[in-house]
């Protein structure tokens, strides 16, 4: 595997990482908010963040009040989307968060971190044998 192809794998993973953890904290604060009166559930859409990954899109957070989400670097550059109403259920308070809904979520991307976590650890793995095993053979 060439440098460049490590190069941008890692970029790759590394991005794949922060949606991530940028959708986990977007499911901690939907569950966190379960019983506040007209919250609207949020998550990424994956189809914006893979069309940034590719380069293909410039993505903007969409925000609608300046208190609502933290500044931070992952929320720049992994979009928002809104639950609508038509999308799931919504509560007689207006709240569209599904408890259930939410806990699967949050396993998924456990698993999807934990896939990218093994993923890196073995181009390390390989990289390091390559280092101390390479001038050996």
């Amino acid at each position: 595997m060439s440098s460049k192809s490590v190069e941008n794998t890692l970029s790759l993973i590394q991005r794949g990482m922060d949606a991530t953890i940028r959708r986990g904290k977007l499911i901690a604060s939907n569950v966190a908010h379960s019983e506040t009166p007209n919250y609207k559930a949020v998550d990424l859409d994956f189809e914006q963040v893979l069309a940034a990954v590719k380069g293909e899109n410039q993505v903007v957070l969409a925000r609608t009040h300046r208190t609502h989400l933290e500044d931070s670097f992952l929320e720049a550059r992994f979009p928002v989307r809104y639950r609508l109403e038509s999308e799931g259920e919504v509560r007689a308070d207006g709240n569209t968060v599904s408890l259930e809904e939410e806990l699967a979520k949050s396993a998924q991307n456990q698993i999807r971190f934990q896939a990218l976590t093994q993923a890196i650890n073995r181009i390390f793995a390989n990289l390091r044998e390559a280092i101390t095993e390479g001038g050996r053979r």
